[in-house]
């Protein structure tokens, strides 16, 4: 009888280790059809990229560079793709995943006769002018100053950025000081020359009135902006209005059906988070939300959505958000 209970026992215990290991390779096998299908997704994306980029199958940008006499190579250019791009610069990959990133190019160069006093040049291949200048305004220093190079530039003690076309560039000096700069200015002015572009402005820097506008204010935001994650290609700029300093924002969709939906949408999701209607201006169709201790304006316009993102006056919000419904208002023509 003992022997048929254990001959059970063991029937019963080979049948549940049979199932254990029967749900641990199921499990296997769908985390590896995930990931192989991540890794398949991510290779077509970057096909698709290299596809539009005309200089991937010609020689790096690096090598078209007429270095100046003051630099000389200290390593030979890399360049990342989608795939690997986060080997480089781990942590930040995602930004310019998300803002249509092709390829980065990157070198190291001394500063002749000098052995300490190195810097490496970063070109970002982000497709389009509008892309580049988006990673441009989101990597922002807080302690930069214009550079005066090209269309958009700043500088920093130990670096220079800028936007040429649909590249987005960087320059890193390994010190600060006066020679540093100047090589990487001298580099910049380079690269300008050297590597042609479309004139394509930037479609940001021509959607906002003037009137109250703070210089070098302008960044995109490429993708969930202000936390909703159907926002993408927002533009912004920050204005004084009456004394009170405040952002607006305007973003350029495809149909006119297309910017009533997201207006409508993204103030549905102020409202969920704790929002409350503070009303509509009836002649505009601006709606005007409190949140927190801010407000928010929120309407369309034609093919623009637009407002004002956390101001901390409800009369200079409902001045901006009408200056601006105003001012795209005439850029479409009424519609």
């Amino acid at each position: 009888m003992s022997k048929k209970k254990a001959g059970s026992r063991e029937t019963i215990i080979s049948v549940l280790i049979l199932f254990f290991l029967t749900v641990v390779a199921a499990v296997i096998y769908i985390e590896q059809f995930r990931f192989s299908s991540t890794v398949s997704n991510l290779s077509e994306e970057f096909k698709s990229r290299k596809d539009r980029d005309s200089d991937q199958s010609g020689e790096l940008l690096i090598a078209k560079l007429s270095i100046p006499e003051s630099l000389v190579p200290l390593s030979p250019p890399v360049h990342f793709n989608p795939l690997n791009l986060s080997e480089k610069i781990d942590g930040k990959a995602e930004l310019y995943l998300s803002a249509g990133f092709i390829r980065l190019e990157t070198q190291r160069l001394q500063l002749k006769g000098r052995s300490g006093e190195w810097m490496e040049i970063f070109i970002y291949h982000m497709g389009k002018p509008e892309n580049a200048f988006a990673v441009f305004s989101a990597q922002k220093r807080g302690d930069s100053e214009p550079a005066g190079i090209g269309d958009y530039s700043y500088r920093t003690q130990n670096a220079l950025f800028l936007v040429h076309g649909p590249y987005y560039v960087e320059f890193i000096s390994s010190s600060e000081t006066e020679s540093g700069l100047a090589a990487m200015k001298a580099l910049g002015l380079v690269l300008i020359k050297d590597v042609a572009v479309k004139a394509e402005p930037v479609l940001g820097a021509s959607l906002f009135p003037k009137t109250g506008l703070l210089s070098q204010s302008l960044e995109m935001i490429p993708e969930n902006a202000f936390g909703f994650e159907k926002l993408n290609q927002v533009w912004t700029v920050n204005y004084r209005i009456n004394g009170v300093e405040l952002s607006g924002f305007l973003s350029k969709r495809s149909l006119v059906s297309e910017a009533q939906d997201l207006a409508n949408s993204y103030a549905n999701f102020l409202l969920e988070f704790g929002g409350k209607e503070e009303g509509t201006v009836n002649e505009s169709g601006i709606r005007i939300l409190s949140v927190l201790d801010g407000f928010e304006a929120v309407f369309s316009q034609g093919v623009f959505l637009g407002g004002v993102h956390q101001a901390t006056d409800r009369d200079a919000a409902l001045m901006l958000a009408r200056n601006l419904k105003q001012h795209v208002k005439g850029m479409t023509g009424g519609f």
